[in-house]
Protein backbone atom coordinates (compact mmCIF):
# COMPACT_ATOMS: atom_id res chain seq x y z
CA UNK A 1 0.00 0.00 0.00
CA UNK A 2 0.86 3.66 -0.58
CA UNK A 3 1.85 5.67 2.24
CA UNK A 4 -1.03 8.30 1.04
CA UNK A 5 -3.26 5.23 1.71
CA UNK A 6 -2.24 4.87 4.98
CA UNK A 7 -3.03 8.59 5.68
CA UNK A 8 -6.01 8.60 4.07
CA UNK A 9 -7.38 5.23 5.86
CA UNK A 10 -6.89 2.46 2.85
CA UNK A 11 -4.76 -0.40 4.24
CA UNK A 12 -5.96 -3.05 1.18
CA UNK A 13 -3.10 -1.58 -1.68
CA UNK A 14 0.02 -3.31 -2.12
CA UNK A 15 3.29 -1.58 -2.95
CA UNK A 16 6.63 -2.67 -3.99
CA UNK A 17 9.40 -2.44 -1.33
CA UNK A 18 11.98 -1.00 -3.83
CA UNK A 19 9.56 2.05 -3.82
CA UNK A 20 10.16 2.56 -0.26
CA UNK A 21 12.76 5.65 -0.94
CA UNK A 22 10.17 7.12 -3.37
CA UNK A 23 7.58 7.02 -1.13
CA UNK A 24 9.60 7.94 2.04
CA UNK A 25 10.04 11.36 0.39
CA UNK A 26 6.69 12.06 -0.51
CA UNK A 27 5.56 11.29 3.35
CA UNK A 28 7.39 14.52 4.23
CA UNK A 29 5.52 16.64 1.79
CA UNK A 30 2.31 14.87 2.74
CA UNK A 31 3.09 15.36 6.39
CA UNK A 32 4.14 19.20 6.45
CA UNK A 33 0.82 19.52 3.80
CA UNK A 34 -1.29 17.96 6.28
CA UNK A 35 -0.01 20.00 9.44
CA UNK A 36 -0.71 23.32 7.19
CA UNK A 37 -4.05 22.68 6.35
CA UNK A 38 -5.11 20.98 10.13
CA UNK A 39 -3.99 24.52 11.56
CA UNK A 40 -6.15 26.75 9.02
CA UNK A 41 -8.72 24.10 9.55
CA UNK A 42 -8.90 24.02 13.33
CA UNK A 43 -8.35 28.23 13.39
CA UNK A 44 -4.53 27.79 15.19
CA UNK A 45 -4.89 25.22 17.38
CA UNK A 46 -1.37 24.17 19.26
CA UNK A 47 -2.91 20.97 20.22
CA UNK A 48 -3.56 20.24 16.67
CA UNK A 49 -0.38 21.40 15.23
CA UNK A 50 0.74 18.86 17.95
CA UNK A 51 -0.79 16.04 16.85
CA UNK A 52 -0.04 16.49 13.64
CA UNK A 53 3.36 15.84 14.07
CA UNK A 54 2.29 13.66 16.56
CA UNK A 55 0.62 11.61 13.50
CA UNK A 56 3.96 12.10 11.33
CA UNK A 57 5.78 9.94 14.01
CA UNK A 58 3.18 7.12 13.87
CA UNK A 59 3.36 7.35 9.70
CA UNK A 60 7.11 6.80 9.90
CA UNK A 61 6.44 3.98 12.22
CA UNK A 62 4.18 2.64 9.33
CA UNK A 63 7.09 2.90 6.99
CA UNK A 64 9.42 0.58 9.18
CA UNK A 65 7.10 -1.80 9.38
CA UNK A 66 5.15 -1.85 6.23
CA UNK A 67 5.60 -3.60 2.97
CA UNK A 68 6.06 -7.34 4.43
CA UNK A 69 10.01 -6.48 4.92
CA UNK A 70 11.51 -9.84 7.29
CA UNK A 71 14.09 -7.45 9.78
CA UNK A 72 14.77 -10.71 11.35
CA UNK A 73 16.11 -11.03 7.43
CA UNK A 74 18.47 -8.66 8.01
CA UNK A 75 19.21 -8.89 4.10
CA UNK A 76 20.95 -5.89 2.73
CA UNK A 77 17.61 -3.93 1.11
CA UNK A 78 15.91 -5.02 4.98
CA UNK A 79 18.69 -3.83 6.84
CA UNK A 80 18.53 -0.45 4.27
CA UNK A 81 15.16 -0.24 4.99
CA UNK A 82 15.39 -0.23 9.20
CA UNK A 83 18.04 2.04 9.17
CA UNK A 84 16.07 4.58 7.00
CA UNK A 85 13.13 4.04 8.64
CA UNK A 86 14.46 4.23 12.21
CA UNK A 87 16.16 7.37 11.69
CA UNK A 88 13.25 8.93 10.19
CA UNK A 89 11.12 7.88 13.31
CA UNK A 90 13.32 9.54 15.53
CA UNK A 91 13.18 12.91 13.47
CA UNK A 92 9.32 12.97 13.80
CA UNK A 93 9.90 11.34 17.28
CA UNK A 94 11.83 14.93 18.48
CA UNK A 95 8.67 16.73 15.99
CA UNK A 96 5.77 15.29 18.07
CA UNK A 97 7.88 15.87 21.42
CA UNK A 98 8.39 19.78 19.76
CA UNK A 99 4.64 20.07 19.12
CA UNK A 100 3.83 18.72 22.95
CA UNK A 101 6.09 21.08 24.20
CA UNK A 102 4.63 23.80 22.44
CA UNK A 103 1.28 23.20 23.09
CA UNK A 104 2.13 22.57 26.84
CA UNK A 105 4.29 25.95 27.55
CA UNK A 106 1.95 28.03 24.60
CA UNK A 107 5.12 29.96 23.51
CA UNK A 108 4.77 29.24 19.86
CA UNK A 109 2.83 27.78 17.32
CA UNK A 110 4.37 24.77 15.85
CA UNK A 111 7.55 23.96 13.62
CA UNK A 112 5.82 23.89 10.30
CA UNK A 113 3.71 26.77 10.74
CA UNK A 114 6.50 28.86 12.00
CA UNK A 115 8.65 27.89 8.78
CA UNK A 116 5.64 28.59 7.02
CA UNK A 117 4.98 32.11 8.08
CA UNK A 118 8.61 33.01 7.55
CA UNK A 119 8.50 31.94 3.58
CA UNK A 120 4.90 33.88 4.02
CA UNK A 121 2.71 30.60 3.10
CA UNK A 122 0.65 30.24 6.15
CA UNK A 123 -1.35 32.50 7.78
CA UNK A 124 -3.92 32.38 11.00
CA UNK A 125 -6.62 31.55 9.46
CA UNK A 126 -9.21 34.35 9.44
CA UNK A 127 -13.05 33.67 9.64
CA UNK A 128 -15.27 34.87 7.32
CA UNK A 129 -16.52 37.84 9.78
CA UNK A 130 -12.59 38.62 10.45
CA UNK A 131 -12.07 39.07 6.87
CA UNK A 132 -15.15 41.52 6.05
CA UNK A 133 -13.73 43.81 8.61
CA UNK A 134 -10.36 43.27 7.25
CA UNK A 135 -11.69 44.73 3.96
CA UNK A 136 -13.48 47.32 5.22
CA UNK A 137 -11.13 48.30 7.48
CA UNK A 138 -8.90 49.46 4.00
CA UNK A 139 -11.65 51.17 2.07
CA UNK A 140 -10.72 54.21 0.81
CA UNK A 141 -13.02 56.85 1.77
CA UNK A 142 -14.73 55.11 4.47
CA UNK A 143 -14.34 56.85 8.45
CA UNK A 144 -15.14 54.27 11.83
CA UNK A 145 -18.08 56.34 12.32
CA UNK A 146 -19.42 55.64 8.88
CA UNK A 147 -18.51 51.84 9.25
CA UNK A 148 -20.04 52.13 12.62
CA UNK A 149 -23.54 53.23 11.40
CA UNK A 150 -22.86 50.74 8.72
CA UNK A 151 -22.73 47.62 10.90
CA UNK A 152 -25.00 48.29 13.37
CA UNK A 153 -27.67 48.98 10.47
CA UNK A 154 -26.57 45.22 9.74
CA UNK A 155 -26.31 44.40 13.36
CA UNK A 156 -22.66 43.59 13.79
CA UNK A 157 -22.15 41.24 10.58
CA UNK A 158 -20.05 42.12 8.42
CA UNK A 159 -20.40 39.67 5.86
CA UNK A 160 -24.19 40.78 5.29
CA UNK A 161 -22.91 44.23 5.02
CA UNK A 162 -20.43 43.28 2.16
CA UNK A 163 -23.24 41.54 0.39
CA UNK A 164 -25.61 44.48 0.75
CA UNK A 165 -27.32 45.87 -2.12
CA UNK A 166 -26.50 49.37 -3.24
CA UNK A 167 -29.90 50.76 -2.22
CA UNK A 168 -29.64 49.12 1.37
CA UNK A 169 -26.41 50.75 1.76
CA UNK A 170 -27.64 54.28 0.99
CA UNK A 171 -29.78 54.12 3.94
CA UNK A 172 -27.40 54.16 6.13
CA UNK A 173 -26.93 58.15 7.74
CA UNK A 174 -23.60 59.14 6.23
CA UNK A 175 -23.72 56.69 3.17
CA UNK A 176 -23.67 58.13 -0.25
CA UNK A 177 -23.11 56.81 -3.68
CA UNK A 178 -19.35 56.72 -3.61
CA UNK A 179 -19.42 54.71 -0.12
CA UNK A 180 -21.71 52.51 -1.77
CA UNK A 181 -19.80 51.78 -4.97
CA UNK A 182 -16.97 51.31 -3.22
CA UNK A 183 -18.11 48.71 -0.59
CA UNK A 184 -20.04 47.01 -3.66
CA UNK A 185 -16.87 47.18 -5.64
CA UNK A 186 -14.45 46.60 -3.04
CA UNK A 187 -12.06 44.20 -4.96
CA UNK A 188 -11.17 47.04 -6.75
CA UNK A 189 -9.74 48.65 -3.80
CA UNK A 190 -8.43 46.22 -2.01
CA UNK A 191 -6.82 43.30 -2.50
CA UNK A 192 -7.53 40.73 0.43
CA UNK A 193 -4.99 38.05 -0.65
CA UNK A 194 -2.18 40.54 -1.04
CA UNK A 195 -3.06 41.61 2.28
CA UNK A 196 -3.35 38.45 3.88
CA UNK A 197 -0.06 36.78 2.70
CA UNK A 198 1.84 40.10 4.05
CA UNK A 199 0.24 39.74 7.23
CA UNK A 200 1.57 36.39 7.21
CA UNK A 201 4.80 36.95 6.40
CA UNK A 202 5.32 39.07 9.08
CA UNK A 203 3.16 37.16 11.59
CA UNK A 204 0.28 39.61 12.07
CA UNK A 205 -3.34 39.17 13.41
CA UNK A 206 -5.79 41.12 13.03
CA UNK A 207 -7.89 41.70 15.94
CA UNK A 208 -11.62 42.59 15.32
CA UNK A 209 -13.88 44.35 17.59
CA UNK A 210 -15.28 42.44 20.13
CA UNK A 211 -12.81 39.99 20.31
CA UNK A 212 -11.21 39.22 23.37
CA UNK A 213 -8.50 40.43 22.92
CA UNK A 214 -9.49 43.44 21.54
CA UNK A 215 -8.92 46.81 24.22
CA UNK A 216 -12.30 46.92 26.38
CA UNK A 217 -12.03 51.15 26.81
CA UNK A 218 -11.13 51.49 22.96
CA UNK A 219 -14.78 50.05 22.45
CA UNK A 220 -16.56 52.28 24.25
CA UNK A 221 -15.40 55.89 22.14
CA UNK A 222 -17.19 57.28 19.92
CA UNK A 223 -15.34 56.55 16.88
CA UNK A 224 -13.87 53.14 17.89
CA UNK A 225 -11.75 51.32 15.17
CA UNK A 226 -13.40 48.83 13.54
CA UNK A 227 -10.08 46.04 14.03
CA UNK A 228 -6.44 46.35 14.96
CA UNK A 229 -3.53 44.91 13.07
CA UNK A 230 -1.80 43.73 15.89
CA UNK A 231 1.90 42.24 16.12
CA UNK A 232 3.95 41.23 19.33
CA UNK A 233 3.35 38.55 21.87
CA UNK A 234 1.40 40.87 24.55
CA UNK A 235 -2.21 40.41 24.86
CA UNK A 236 -4.22 42.69 25.73
CA UNK A 237 -6.93 41.61 27.26
CA UNK A 238 -7.77 42.73 30.82
CA UNK A 239 -4.34 45.01 30.85
CA UNK A 240 -4.53 48.64 32.77
CA UNK A 241 -2.81 50.99 30.53
CA UNK A 242 -1.65 54.11 31.41
CA UNK A 243 -0.32 56.64 28.08
CA UNK A 244 2.51 58.87 28.36
CA UNK A 245 2.90 61.59 25.56
CA UNK A 246 5.58 64.69 24.69
CA UNK A 247 7.22 66.42 22.06
CA UNK A 248 9.74 64.82 19.69
CA UNK A 249 12.38 67.42 20.43
CA UNK A 250 12.84 66.77 24.24
CA UNK A 251 15.13 68.26 27.05
CA UNK A 252 17.36 65.66 28.35
CA UNK A 253 15.26 66.45 31.85
CA UNK A 254 11.89 65.43 29.66
CA UNK A 255 13.77 62.18 28.68
CA UNK A 256 14.50 61.33 32.40
CA UNK A 257 11.38 61.87 33.55
CA UNK A 258 9.65 60.20 30.76
CA UNK A 259 11.97 57.09 31.19
CA UNK A 260 11.98 56.47 34.95
CA UNK A 261 8.17 57.14 35.09
CA UNK A 262 7.36 54.74 32.89
CA UNK A 263 9.59 52.40 34.59
CA UNK A 264 8.25 52.98 37.68
CA UNK A 265 4.36 52.63 36.64
CA UNK A 266 5.33 49.68 34.98
CA UNK A 267 6.33 47.73 37.89
CA UNK A 268 2.75 48.78 39.69
CA UNK A 269 1.73 46.41 36.61
CA UNK A 270 0.17 49.40 34.15
CA UNK A 271 1.02 49.02 30.34
CA UNK A 272 2.63 51.59 29.46
CA UNK A 273 1.22 52.89 25.80
CA UNK A 274 2.58 55.53 23.44
CA UNK A 275 3.27 56.59 19.82
CA UNK A 276 6.40 54.75 19.28
CA UNK A 277 7.80 58.55 17.80
CA UNK A 278 10.99 60.09 18.79
CA UNK A 279 12.22 61.57 21.67
CA UNK A 280 9.79 60.93 24.76
CA UNK A 281 7.35 58.55 23.38
CA UNK A 282 10.76 56.11 22.37
CA UNK A 283 12.24 57.26 26.24
CA UNK A 284 8.32 55.81 27.37
CA UNK A 285 8.77 52.73 25.99
CA UNK A 286 12.42 52.31 26.39
CA UNK A 287 11.65 53.12 30.40
CA UNK A 288 9.10 49.97 30.50
CA UNK A 289 11.32 47.60 29.05
CA UNK A 290 13.92 48.04 31.09
CA UNK A 291 12.01 47.08 33.93
CA UNK A 292 10.55 44.07 32.47
CA UNK A 293 7.20 45.94 31.97
CA UNK A 294 4.20 45.98 29.53
CA UNK A 295 4.45 48.06 26.47
CA UNK A 296 2.48 49.05 23.74
CA UNK A 297 2.85 51.55 20.55
CA UNK A 298 0.49 52.97 17.81
CA UNK A 299 1.68 53.60 14.58
CA UNK A 300 0.41 56.04 12.43
CA UNK A 301 1.16 54.13 9.62
CA UNK A 302 1.03 50.71 8.30
CA UNK A 303 2.48 48.15 11.14
CA UNK A 304 5.01 46.54 7.98
CA UNK A 305 6.68 50.33 8.17
CA UNK A 306 9.02 51.69 10.69
CA UNK A 307 8.53 55.06 11.45
CA UNK A 308 10.51 56.90 12.38
CA UNK A 309 13.70 54.55 11.02
CA UNK A 310 15.92 55.02 13.85
CA UNK A 311 13.34 53.17 16.44
CA UNK A 312 13.85 50.23 14.43
CA UNK A 313 15.80 48.36 16.98
CA UNK A 314 13.15 49.75 19.40
CA UNK A 315 10.54 48.73 17.18
CA UNK A 316 11.72 45.12 17.13
CA UNK A 317 12.28 44.79 20.34
CA UNK A 318 8.94 45.78 21.18
CA UNK A 319 7.43 43.00 18.92
CA UNK A 320 9.40 40.49 20.61
CA UNK A 321 8.34 41.58 24.34
CA UNK A 322 5.29 43.93 23.97
CA UNK A 323 3.03 44.50 21.22
CA UNK A 324 2.57 47.03 18.28
CA UNK A 325 -0.99 48.45 16.92
CA UNK A 326 -2.05 50.08 14.26
CA UNK A 327 -5.54 50.32 12.65
CA UNK A 328 -3.49 50.91 8.88
CA UNK A 329 -3.73 48.48 6.08
CA UNK A 330 -0.06 47.36 5.14
CA UNK A 331 1.41 49.54 3.63
CA UNK A 332 -0.14 52.88 4.66
CA UNK A 333 2.58 55.69 4.88
CA UNK A 334 2.08 58.17 8.04
CA UNK A 335 0.65 61.55 6.92
CA UNK A 336 -1.02 64.52 8.31
CA UNK A 337 -4.78 62.24 8.73
CA UNK A 338 -3.50 59.31 10.21
CA UNK A 339 -1.60 60.63 12.84
CA UNK A 340 -4.58 62.41 15.23
CA UNK A 341 -6.64 58.97 13.83
CA UNK A 342 -3.40 57.28 16.10
CA UNK A 343 -3.90 60.20 18.87
CA UNK A 344 -7.30 58.77 19.38
CA UNK A 345 -6.50 55.42 20.13
CA UNK A 346 -3.53 56.22 22.29
CA UNK A 347 -5.90 58.23 24.29
CA UNK A 348 -9.01 55.56 23.67
CA UNK A 349 -6.85 52.29 25.22
CA UNK A 350 -6.06 54.09 28.31
CA UNK A 351 -7.07 55.21 31.89
CA UNK A 352 -5.13 58.27 31.90
CA UNK A 353 -2.63 60.52 29.86
CA UNK A 354 0.17 61.84 31.14
CA UNK A 355 1.84 64.47 29.27
CA UNK A 356 5.78 65.15 29.56
CA UNK A 357 7.01 68.41 27.86
CA UNK A 358 4.80 69.48 24.91
CA UNK A 359 4.81 72.47 22.98
CA UNK A 360 1.48 74.43 22.81
CA UNK A 361 0.53 73.15 19.14
CA UNK A 362 1.99 69.71 19.72
CA UNK A 363 0.15 66.45 19.14
CA UNK A 364 0.71 65.13 22.28
CA UNK A 365 -1.76 68.15 23.41
CA UNK A 366 -4.33 66.70 20.41
CA UNK A 367 -4.04 63.29 22.22
CA UNK A 368 -4.70 64.91 25.63
CA UNK A 369 -7.80 66.56 24.70
CA UNK A 370 -9.24 63.61 23.02
CA UNK A 371 -8.73 62.07 26.00
CA UNK A 372 -10.68 64.81 27.79
CA UNK A 373 -12.66 64.41 25.88
CA UNK A 374 -13.35 60.43 26.49
CA UNK A 375 -13.51 60.59 29.93
CA UNK A 376 -10.44 60.03 30.44
CA UNK A 377 -7.71 61.40 33.30
CA UNK A 378 -5.15 64.17 32.55
CA UNK A 379 -2.40 64.54 33.98
CA UNK A 380 1.17 67.10 33.19
CA UNK A 381 4.71 67.34 34.23
CA UNK A 382 5.18 71.20 34.80
CA UNK A 383 8.58 72.96 33.34
CA UNK A 384 10.59 76.18 33.31
CA UNK A 385 7.66 78.74 32.56
CA UNK A 386 10.52 80.85 29.78
CA UNK A 387 10.77 77.33 28.10
CA UNK A 388 8.75 76.46 25.06
CA UNK A 389 8.75 72.39 25.28
CA UNK A 390 6.98 73.05 28.81
CA UNK A 391 4.57 75.90 27.64
CA UNK A 392 2.09 72.96 26.52
CA UNK A 393 2.06 71.59 29.93
CA UNK A 394 1.37 74.54 31.47
CA UNK A 395 -1.54 75.26 29.51
CA UNK A 396 -2.94 72.06 30.33
CA UNK A 397 -2.39 72.38 33.71
CA UNK A 398 -4.76 75.89 33.39
CA UNK A 399 -7.09 74.20 31.57
CA UNK A 400 -7.53 71.45 34.44
CA UNK A 401 -5.00 68.64 34.03
CA UNK A 402 -4.19 67.45 37.37
CA UNK A 403 -0.36 68.78 37.97
CA UNK A 404 2.21 66.01 39.03
CA UNK A 405 5.27 65.01 40.25
CA UNK A 406 5.70 61.77 41.24
CA UNK A 407 4.13 58.84 40.13
CA UNK A 408 2.41 57.93 43.35
CA UNK A 409 0.19 61.00 42.81
CA UNK A 410 -0.90 59.22 39.79
CA UNK A 411 -1.06 55.43 41.49
CA UNK A 412 -3.00 57.30 44.30
CA UNK A 413 -5.66 59.32 41.90
CA UNK A 414 -6.00 56.01 40.07
CA UNK A 415 -6.81 53.68 43.20
CA UNK A 416 -3.40 51.71 42.53
CA UNK A 417 -1.90 52.88 45.72
CA UNK A 418 -0.40 50.13 47.69
CA UNK A 419 1.95 48.24 45.33
CA UNK A 420 5.39 49.25 46.71
CA UNK A 421 5.88 52.03 45.28
CA UNK A 422 5.48 54.48 48.10
CA UNK A 423 9.05 56.29 47.45
CA UNK A 424 8.49 57.31 44.28
CA UNK A 425 9.33 61.13 44.72
CA UNK A 426 11.16 62.47 41.21
CA UNK A 427 13.42 64.92 42.75
CA UNK A 428 14.19 66.17 39.39
CA UNK A 429 15.85 69.06 40.38
CA UNK A 430 18.21 67.33 42.37
CA UNK A 431 18.66 64.18 39.98
CA UNK A 432 19.93 67.17 36.98
CA UNK A 433 22.65 67.91 39.12
CA UNK A 434 23.84 64.69 41.02
CA UNK A 435 27.26 63.38 40.70
CA UNK A 436 28.25 67.13 38.15
CA UNK A 437 31.55 67.82 38.88
CA UNK A 438 32.30 71.32 38.35
CA UNK A 439 35.72 72.12 40.00
CA UNK A 440 38.69 73.04 37.83
CA UNK A 441 36.72 74.99 35.02
CA UNK A 442 38.24 77.92 33.42
CA UNK A 443 36.91 81.37 33.56
CA UNK A 444 35.08 80.68 30.09
CA UNK A 445 33.93 77.11 31.10
CA UNK A 446 32.52 78.14 34.14
CA UNK A 447 30.38 81.43 33.02
CA UNK A 448 28.84 79.34 30.14
CA UNK A 449 27.82 76.42 32.52
CA UNK A 450 26.20 79.15 34.97
CA UNK A 451 24.09 79.96 32.54
CA UNK A 452 23.04 76.19 30.93
CA UNK A 453 22.55 75.02 34.45
CA UNK A 454 19.20 77.46 34.64
CA UNK A 455 17.67 74.31 32.90
CA UNK A 456 17.00 76.59 29.41
CA UNK A 457 18.55 74.88 26.37
CA UNK A 458 20.09 77.35 24.16
CA UNK A 459 21.82 77.58 21.20
CA UNK A 460 25.23 78.89 20.74
CA UNK A 461 24.49 82.93 19.54
CA UNK A 462 22.22 82.85 22.99
CA UNK A 463 25.67 81.35 24.71
CA UNK A 464 27.87 84.16 23.09
CA UNK A 465 25.42 86.87 24.09
CA UNK A 466 24.46 85.90 27.49
CA UNK A 467 28.45 85.13 28.48
CA UNK A 468 29.35 88.03 26.25
CA UNK A 469 32.23 85.94 24.62
CA UNK A 470 32.99 85.77 21.10
CA UNK A 471 32.66 82.94 18.99
CA UNK A 472 36.11 81.89 18.60
CA UNK A 473 35.87 81.26 22.28
CA UNK A 474 32.84 80.08 22.90
CA UNK A 475 32.76 77.29 20.42
CA UNK A 476 35.88 75.73 21.43
CA UNK A 477 34.90 76.03 25.34
CA UNK A 478 31.26 74.36 24.83
CA UNK A 479 33.33 71.64 22.79
CA UNK A 480 35.48 71.12 26.17
CA UNK A 481 32.48 70.87 28.26
CA UNK A 482 31.22 68.41 26.11
CA UNK A 483 34.14 66.34 27.00
CA UNK A 484 33.68 66.26 29.97
CA UNK A 485 30.19 65.72 29.88
CA UNK A 486 28.96 68.29 31.80
CA UNK A 487 27.04 69.49 28.79
CA UNK A 488 25.21 67.81 25.57
CA UNK A 489 24.19 69.23 22.06
CA UNK A 490 20.63 68.16 20.99
CA UNK A 491 19.55 67.13 17.41
CA UNK A 492 18.48 70.96 16.84
CA UNK A 493 21.45 72.29 17.64
CA UNK A 494 20.94 73.69 21.63
CA UNK A 495 22.68 73.03 24.32
CA UNK A 496 21.71 71.80 28.16
CA UNK A 497 22.85 70.77 30.96
CA UNK A 498 23.69 67.10 31.45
Amino acid sequence: MTLECVLCGFEDVDVEEGDLAFEVFFVVVEAVAYDAFAFHAFDGCRFVDGVCTGWFAVVAFEVVSWGGVDFEDFDLHGEGCLVLGSLFFVLCFLFLVWGVLDFLMGRGKGLFLSVGRELGFVVRMLSNHEKALLVLNGLPHIGPITLTRLLKKFDGDAVALMQASGKDLQSVEGVGKKIAETLTNWREHFDLNRELKGMGALDVGFVASGSADYPMLLERIDDPPIGLYKRGVLSLERVRCISIVGTRRPTLYGQRIAKKLAGRLARAGFCIVSGLARGVDAAAHEGALEVGGKTVGVLGCGIDIVYPPENKELFERMVQEGAILSEFPLGRRADKQTFPMRNRIVAGICEAVIVVESARKGGSLITARMAGEQGRNVYAFPGRVDQETSAGCHELIRDGAVLVTCAEDILEDLGAEGQGLLDLQLDVQEKRREAVDVEGLSKEEQAIFDVLKQGEALNQESIMQQCDQPAHVTAPTLMSLELKRLISKRLDGKFEVR
